[in-house]
């Protein structure tokens, strides 16, 4: 296995770097782990472990739900962790051959999520809505309401004692179209950035099926904590208009695992079909999305490539 080494020289300019050597290096074993968008860009760019044409294909997420309220009574947010805890009793069932799994966290960070950034504020609303609640921010209090001194005070107090949020993130289908491609814009070293070709969903609705019931989870929870309707945002999106959500930054696919080298990039153990000497790690070789963070998954598979990499250099099983 070899791959492409790139050194940079600064030349005086903001950001001026360029290309001023290329060597080829070889290794007994060779351990990619660059994360879902990177790990893909440096196969296609050497050419690499890709007679499947799966390499940087079934890119996905964890396309997420958001629902706001303001509680009846304080609820202290901000102190403590991000998440206090979970409903998971819709990540599997019978319902997934209709609709998309899903996992809603109670979050503790008040409407920081929030596209509004409250209580603090990330832009300004252009209008005052019919209440001084949503979206709440200190921008919208002191632009549109015209709030000061006292009675700013107050109303960001009551707010953000009383903010919650509930969360929900999805299962994504593996969709191949879904992909990081090769661009033909070069970045600063003269190297081809990555395209990426993204949707939330296929033709089916799977995902907006899904968020349809996340919703009504949503309000039946704000139901049963005794909060009024003109208290609360929740986001539905009818047939006939764009699908709005957010994402979690998951990257997951592109380097997908799988026993047939004519569909998959490694097999079980994070080892290339194509090339016997090179391990790939990371969420990139996920084959499904599941509904919780990467984050042990990537773990567990780590240790046990690493496993088998010991194995094969005790034994000698090695080759250049």
């Amino acid at each position: 296995m070899w791959y492409r080494r790139w050194t940079s020289r600064y030349s005086g300019g903001l950001g001026q770097y360029r290309a001023s050597e290329e060597r080829s290096v070889s290794g007994a074993i060779v351990v990619l782990a660059a994360n879902g968008i990177e790990n893909p860009m440096i196969l296609l760019r050497s050419d690499a472990g890709n007679s499947s044409d799966a390499v940087g294909r079934y890119l996905m997420d964890h396309p997420i739900k958001q629902s706001f309220a303001l509680a009846a009574k304080p609820l202290f947010p901000f102190r403590g962790p991000q998440t206090t805890s979970n409903i998971e009793s819709f990540r599997d069932g019978a319902f997934r051959r209709i609709y998309a799994g899903f996992k809603t966290s109670i979050k503790n960070d008040g409407w920081s999520n929030n596209p509004t950034g409250a209580p603090r504020g990330y832009f300004m609303p252009p209008t005052r809505g019919p209440t001084d609640q949503f979206p709440g921010s200190l921008l919208d209090l002191v632009h549109n309401w015209g709030y000061a001194g006292k009675k700013l005070r107050e109303t960001i107090l009551d707010h953000a004692t009383r903010q919650i949020t509930l969360s929900s993130a999805c299962e994504q289908l593996a969709m191949k179209e879904n992909r990081v491609m090769k661009s033909k814009r070069l970045d600063s070293l003269g190297i081809p950035r990555p395209l990426i070709q993204y949707m939330v969903d296929d033709e089916n609705g799977y995902v907006r099926r899904s968020f349809r019931q996340i919703v009504q989870l949503h309000s039946l929870v704000f139901d049963a904590m005794g909060i009024a309707g003109q208290n609360r945002m929740l986001q539905l999106d009818p047939d006939d208009q764009p699908l709005s959500f957010g994402g979690s930054g998951h990257i997951i696919g592109t380097t997908t695992m799988g026993s047939d080298p004519r569909t998959s990039v490694v097999d079980k153990n994070c080892r290339s079909h194509d090339h016997p000497n090179l391990y790939i790690l990371g969420s990139s070789v996920f084959p499904t999305t599941s509904t919780a963070n990467p984050t042990s998954t990537i773990a567990a598979l780590s240790i046990r490539a690493a496993e088998a990499i010991k194995r094969r250099l005790r034994t000698g099983g090695v080759t250049l």
